[in-house]
């Protein structure tokens, strides 16, 4: 059934590929795109691990994403704003039995940027909800609605003091809210961070050292009472360089955590980031060959309940061929990740499971991922991708698994 359903499905895809290529010809490429753009993408996505257990199900995925953007700007293009919604439409081929054939999604996000006397103002607004109702069978509720919506914010302003120094103050705060109240009492989220990063120029415009600080805060709803909350400080000082088409950063610093639960204390520990970057031509749509790698260690909120945070070390590196020419763009990347979920990371009354009726297991968690995709333009209004993603999973604290998903895509802007 799957693999029927499969060949049906990227053959819609190919159709629609074949529809737009005609309509892309016909309508020839716009020099002006204008205010207001209309785009529609569609794409398959079959794969071998539908819910990423140790013994995974295989499903295809088929989706359509209209999108409408709107563009505006003023004193004389120092200031511009970006509003666009997205709405989904996700069909799926088997899902289990506490999953929805059909299932909607909405993206709605503004970006702003004002420049005005040495000062770049910035906010961005992304909101989403997801249309996830109950699912029943034979007068039964097998699964609660778990509809639920993101909105993130985000604010920043840099301040450029010519040939001495730059300031850079942000913040963000996020949310996410769950319809239904027995899905809400342990679900919902807040985070809230802010920071200021000070760079002090050397030599010119290229290089400059800085020192910034940043204070977060990250919140959980339990009415389990499991307090899984903290805020962290983190003070750091670094080095970056940008010269023609090479960039470099390195910061290194020290990161402090509070967990809300008094019996878990807090913590110290380094923190630090470096990353290098090439772009062969970084004035054009397609750069050409771009090479990117980066690496980091800190403290970050839990990826595995009911642990409040882990500590990660992340590598991950990006290559960009430009295969043909302003057409074919081969892009490879891989992401490794080790987060440690230790004991002294677990609220009271988290320790132990449930299941088990013993202490919960606590150890490291290793995710290893890679991916391919090509995408083809076929002129400034059509494009195909087609990628391969592999995940890796192998964790000490919930069930490993692998993954390899399929994709293929056609993108249309009217």
């Amino acid at each position: 059934m799957i693999r029927k359903t499969a060949v049906v499905a990227i053959c819609c895809v190919i159709v629609s590929a074949i529809s737009a290529r005609l309509l892309a010809q016909d309508s020839g490429d716009k020099e002006s795109k204008g205010p207001v753009r209309m785009s529609v993408r569609t794409y398959g996505e079959y794969t071998d691990n539908r819910d990423s257990t140790a013994d995974g199900d295989s499903t295809f995925d088929f989706y359509i994403q209209p999108r409408l953007d709107v563009e505006s700007s003023w004193a004389g293009k120092d200031g511009r704003m970006v509003f666009y919604y997205m709405p989904s439409y996700r069909w799926r081929s088997d899902p289990s039995s506490l999953q929805n054939e059909n299932e909607w999604f909405h993206d709605v996000g503004v970006d702003v940027n004002h420049n005005a006397g040495g000062v770049g103002l910035r906010l961005n607004e992304l909101f989403n909800y997801t249309d996830d109702p109950a699912v029943q069978e034979g007068g039964r509720t097998l699964r609660s609605d778990a509809s639920f919506i993101y909105n993130r914010v985000a604010a920043g302003a840099l301040m450029d003091f010519g040939r001495v120094a730059l300031a850079d103050l942000y913040g963000q705060h996020s949310i996410k809210r769950y319809d239904k109240k027995e899905v809400a009492d342990e679900s919902d989220e807040d985070s809230l961070m802010g920071g200021v990063y000070l760079r002090a120029k050397l030599g010119g415009k290229n290089s400059a050292m800085g020192i910034g600080g940043e204070v977060g805060e990250q919140n959980y709803s339990s009415a389990k009472g499991l307090e899984r909350g903290f805020t962290t400080a983190k003070f750091v000082a670094g080095l970056e360089n940008a010269h023609a088409n090479l960039r470099t950063s390195v910061r290194a610093g020290i990161q402090t955590v509070e967990y809300d639960d008094a019996a878990l204390g807090s913590d110290e520990l380094p923190s630090a980031s470096a990353s290098i970057e090439y772009i062969q031509t970084p004035e054009r749509e397609m750069p050409g060959n771009r090479f990117a790698l980066s690496a980091s260690y800190g403290l970050r909120e839990s990826d595995v309940y009911p642990f409040a945070a882990q500590k990660t070390t992340a590598v991950s590196a990006l290559w960009d061929m430009e295969v043909v020419p302003s057409s074919v763009m081969l892009t490879l990347s891989a992401s490794y990740r080790l987060g440690e979920y230790e004991r002294d990371a677990l609220p009271a009354g988290g320790s132990v499971d449930p299941n088990t009726g013993s202490l919960r297991a606590v150890g490291d968690e290793t995710t290893v991922v890679g991916s391919l995709e090509v995408v083809y333009k076929v002129n400034s209004n059509t494009s195909l991708r087609g990628a391969q993603v592999y995940e890796d999973v192998d964790s000490d604290v919930r069930p490993s698994f692998t993954k390899n998903t399929t994709r293929l895509a056609l993108w249309y802007e009217f």
